[in-house]
């Protein structure tokens, strides 16, 4: 046999071995390579990467990561991960980021707001003292804010702004109720038991709305001080508005949740979030003239 035929035999054989086997194509290594496969025989510009690949020997200068469309050679693309986001996902993306954005700007917007409405003093000559409740400790001891709410309440008193009191706030954790535990404090401090009206029904600050105008309709007043935590006012007077009262507000300001930088960011951020779960508090309007 010539040495043209044994080539060429040599050649047959090793086209029907590879056929329809793996070609390693040496893409990144020879073993990542083995992924892809030949459809059909390899042509002949490749055979010398098959007996190189088979003795372990990366062939040099041969790279494939597309389709050889000439020929019988039909190799898979590699795909690359892509390294940016695709249009429908960016867009997603850009609009989670904008929603977040304007979420942060809304909450802290308004927490500036709740935080400016609650430090003002509006109090004015009035019918009436609102003061609301807050956490009774055990014992009957009164919390900071419930005690401080008091003593400005009182001292409003002995200033003339209003002849009546009324303490709103229920029964909590630990007894007795909130407005009770508040005439307690009131009398030591030189309010006269007749002055004081006691609510005790309430639980929160819609209840003290609801319930208070209604004491208020039965002590006919018509201008209502409410005394509250800064960071509760706004929120505090919307819920009054709701139930036709327009009242002022005037502040506590010597309560823990105040004084502390962080308690009063904290709570006023809090507050804010409360007002925007509940727009209807929020965008409560101020009642006409003709309401008590």
């Amino acid at each position: 046999m010539s040495c043209r035929a044994r080539a060429g035999s040599r050649r047959a054989a090793a086209e029907r071995r590879f056929i329809p086997r793996a070609f390693p194509f040496p893409v990144g290594t020879c073993a990542q390579a083995t992924r892809q496969r030949w459809q059909g025989s390899p042509p002949r510009q490749f055979l010398p990467a098959v007996a190189a690949t088979r003795a372990g020997v990366r062939p040099p200068g041969i790279g494939v990561d597309c389709a050889v469309a000439e020929g019988r050679l039909q190799a898979s693309v590699r795909r690359v991960p892509p390294t940016s986001l695709t249009p429908r996902t960016a867009r997603l993306f850009r609009l989670l980021m904008v929603g977040a954005g304007v979420l942060t700007c809304g909450v802290f917007g308004l927490a500036w707001v709740v935080d400016r409405f609650g430090q003002r003093e509006q109090a004015a000559p009035a019918d009436v003292l609102v003061v609301l409740g807050a956490r009774v400790l055990p014992g009957g001891v009164p919390s900071g804010a419930l005690r401080a709410r008091t003593e400005h309440a009182v001292a409003l008193y002995h200033r003339g702004v209003a002849p009546r009191l009324v303490f709103s706030g229920g029964v909590g954790v630990n007894p007795p109720s909130e407005a009770r535990a508040m005439l307690a404090l009131a009398t030591r401090m030189g309010v006269p038991a007749e002055a004081c009206v006691l609510e005790e029904g309430s639980h929160s600050t819609d209840d003290n709305a609801r319930l208070t105008a209604e004491v208020l309709r039965g002590l006919g007043a018509r201008r209502v001080v409410v005394v509250s935590d800064p960071y509760h006012l706004l929120r505090a007077r919307n819920y009054f508005r709701l139930y036709g009262w327009e009242v002022a507000t005037s502040p506590a300001l010597e309560t823990e949740r105040n004084l502390d930088t962080f308690d009063r960011i904290y709570w006023t951020v809090r507050e804010a979030v409360a007002l925007l779960l509940h727009p209807r508090v929020l965008l409560a309007r101020a009642p006409t003239p003709s309401a008590p």
